[in-house]
């Protein structure tokens, strides 16, 4: 139309439009180099960039895992510690903390009660104790109406005046015991009050101190365990009135106790002794005490599940020992300060748990 050449091929187009074509993309046999893919050069180059970002990547989640470790250490330790704390308070027991640098761990011990007697009236089928440890007397030792709590077991101080309380089996525990006992001396005497063989126990001295110990092992269970004292010294158990004696062991120290006054201690680390061949007893054939026990309490300590460090963390410091009472507050009797467990990941960076005087948990 109007002059112009006008030819149609079967794509419907004009030859002016196939020309055009052909000029801006070449022809079948002749390709322009603007249309081709990408080239080495541009490649090498992504691939450069792509590598220093990982790299880049690397370094920073490997900062972060060793942060991360560390957060995540200091985590588990600090519920560990509001449970060993938690546990005091709900079950009227002490709680204790260790730091073991050299195994690069903490330690939660939680003291659990597994005997508990009152020596009450032979009513309704004999003498009852708890978790069915039923004491069984035996020599001149008889119930006295008048205990600390209710009635109380009377001892006359002849050998072999003494009160069964319980196999071995149920008391087994080589981390550590507490045992303690109320206690009225008629006369002065010398005398056990009450024992478990060479594996731990408490007595009367014969200037009427009180005298305390725990059988440890070296090694192997089957040797015999050397045996750890304790002495009062200075103090002395009263006459005429009622007092509260006890023994404690956590495989730190040896601690022996008077009226809740620790009168006497002594370090060690060593495993308890287990003489799985002797009863719990009050009294005993070696001879006892002339007076009246009562209120006798036995746990044994076992550490809670937790505390093991990472390769990547470790524990650093703080303080030694962490004790909580009954009440679930540190114990005033060795803390003065709050309490501190110093974690450290392998790039330096450290975590610190602050344990404070009311028991509370935090970070620094």
């Amino acid at each position: 139309m109007f002059g112009e050449e006008v030819s149609r091929d079967g794509s419907g187009m004009s030859r002016q439009e196939l020309n055009l074509v052909k000029t801006e993309c070449g022809s079948g046999t002749r390709r322009d180099t603007s249309c081709a893919g990408t080239t080495l050069m541009e490649l090498l180059v992504v691939l450069f960039i792509v590598s220093l970002l990982l790299g880049i990547g690397v370094g920073v989640f490997g900062k972060f895992t060793l942060v991360n470790a560390a957060e995540n250490a200091a985590a588990g330790i600090r519920a560990m510690v509001r449970v060993i704390r938690t546990y005091a308070r709900n079950h009227g027991t002490v709680g204790t903390i260790v730091l073991d640098v050299k195994q690069n761990r903490v330690v939660g011990l939680m003291e659990r009660v597994v005997g508990q007697w009152h020596f009450e009236s032979e009513e309704e089928g004999g003498i009852r104790g708890a978790f069915d440890h039923d004491p069984v007397l035996g020599g001149a030792a008889e119930l006295h109406p008048e205990g600390c709590i209710g009635g109380a077991l009377r001892l006359d101080g002849v050998a072999g005046s003494e009160a069964v309380l319980g196999e071995s089996v149920t008391f087994e525990s080589d981390w550590g015991v507490s045992l303690t006992a109320d206690v009225f001396l008629e006369e002065a005497c010398t005398g056990g009050i009450v024992a478990k063989g060479e594996a731990y126990g408490i007595r009367v001295e014969n200037d009427g101190s009180l005298a305390g110990w725990v059988g440890v092992f070296d090694g192997e269970q089957s040797l015999r365990p050397a045996v750890i004292d304790v002495f009062s010294g200075d103090a002395r158990v009263p006459i005429g009135r009622w007092v509260k004696v006890g023994l404690f062991y956590d495989r730190v120290q040896v601690r022996l106790f008077l009226d809740y006054r620790q009168v006497a201690d002594t370090q060690e680390q060593r495993p308890l002794a287990r003489d799985r061949d002797q009863p719990l007893l009050v009294g005993g054939a070696a001879g006892p005490i002339k007076g009246r026990v009562d209120s006798v309490r036995l746990c044994v300590l076992g550490p809670w599940e937790g505390g093991e460090m990472s390769a990547d963390v470790k524990v650093k410091g703080g303080t030694g020992v962490i004790r909580f009472n009954p009440d679930g507050y540190l114990d005033p009797r060795y803390h003065r300060v709050p309490a501190r467990i110093v974690l450290e990941s392998e790039d330096g960076t450290t975590r610190t748990l602050v344990i404070g005087l009311m028991g509370n948990v935090g970070m620094e």
